[in-house]
């Protein structure tokens, strides 16, 4: 067995999905809102291949693949559409390929192995007997014409000495100590959430203290949701793609909220971040198209790369000044932003850098 070159987890990905068709029947294959959802559920640890999988899916490629009566020229139309109209490298087609060719029983050997690969011994990819029935795309023997390639000798590699910090945008930049995650978590994990997927109108019960990565992701159907005031940190990816959601009130207890916690909730249009949270991480609050209103909290530390970028309807922004640190492209896309700070601040120091308007405010006086 071989992995896609980029993709180590191919196999593991194609088996999960094979066992998700086999659950919920071959009518999936048709439904791409229900094959996404599930697909949530089912690999929601393989982060990059899943939204990989999600967009083309969405596209509508597996079902029209399935639909055809010729595979040869199904393959043919999938890998084109893939490449010139979705624009995903090689690697990133043939992934897609072997994943859905393993689920539509169609032989299909990949032109891109992983370089260096070789075949897995048995005990690596232990045979299930709810498989055996379908031909396996991925074959036992090695390739046509595909041999290892000869061992190399390592190369003695030079002491290279630490990296220096990287530079910070402003002159004085302290060190930032973000908030440690918790000791003991109780998990609301997406197998939790998944009995909510049909609902408007979402409860996550008293005494949980984090949302795990990936908890609500795809929830198109949420509109609103409770969350518990034991809550302390928010996952990565927790509510991203939640295309109704309109509002949240992040309880108080909240001290973490993790990268792309919010991403593409394009209904989005207000959101208080409590007092206690250090830190916007990378991706936040990023393509929030509906996003106005936003108050940062005195304990902010730093805004991470692309935190609001694509927040095309934030016309105004309050950064308050214990903010000593800004990823460049923070505000990216964000063409009608005037940011309100003190002058003097990292932030107004950080916005006249970058050609970010501002609007000076004196102290006591934010509005």
């Amino acid at each position: 067995m071989v992995n896609v070159a980029g993709f180590e987890n191919t196999i593991a990905v194609s088996q999960k999905l094979k066992g998700m068709v086999q659950q919920f029947g071959d009518d999936i294959l048709n439904n791409p809102d229900k094959f996404v959802s599930l697909m949530n559920d089912f690999i929601p640890e393989y982060e990059k291949e899943r939204r990989l999988l999600k967009n083309v899916v969405k596209s509508d490629v597996l079902t029209k693949m399935r639909r055809s009566d010729n595979q040869n020229i199904a393959e043919m139309k999938a890998k084109e559409y893939m490449m010139n109209e979705m624009f995903l490298s090689e690697g990133a087609v043939e992934f897609v390929m072997v994943c859905f060719t393993y689920l539509l029983d169609w032989n299909y050997e990949t032109t891109m192995p992983e370089q260096g690969a070789v075949a897995a011994p048995a005990q690596a990819f232990p045979a299930q007997p709810q498989y055996t029935a379908a031909p396996n795309p991925f074959g036992g023997a090695p390739m046509a014409g595909y041999a290892p390639p000869p061992v190399q000798q390592p190369v003695p590699q030079p002491v290279i000495p630490p990296a220096p910090a990287a530079a910070p945008v402003s002159p004085v930049q302290p060190a930032i100590t973000p908030a440690q995650p918790e000791e003991n978590p109780v998990i609301f994990a997406a197998s939790d959430a998944a009995r909510s997927r049909l609902r408007g109108n979402v409860k996550v019960p008293g005494g949980y203290t984090t949302l795990d990565n990936f908890c609500f992701d795809g929830f198109s159907f949420m509109k609103t949701i409770e969350l518990p005031a034991t809550l302390i940190t928010i996952g990565d990816y927790a509510f991203s793609e939640c295309k109704r959601l309109k509002s949240v009130t992040i309880p108080p207890s909240v001290r973490i909220i993790k990268q792309g916690a919010f991403s593409s909730c394009g209904k989005l249009t207000r959101i208080n971040v409590p007092n206690g949270v250090t830190e916007i991480a990378d991706n936040t609050f990023e393509f929030c198209h509906n996003l106005e209103i936003v108050e940062l909290p005195n304990t902010l530390l730093s805004i991470g790369n692309g935190a609001f970028q694509g927040c095309e309807s934030l016309r105004k922004l309050f950064v308050p000044d214990s903010v000593k640190q800004i990823a460049e492209d923070a505000f990216k896309q964000c063409a009608y932003l005037t940011i309100k700070c003190y002058d003097k601040s990292y932030a107004y120091k950080f916005c006249t850098e970058n050609g970010i308007k501002t609007e000076l405010i004196s102290k006591g006086g934010l509005f």
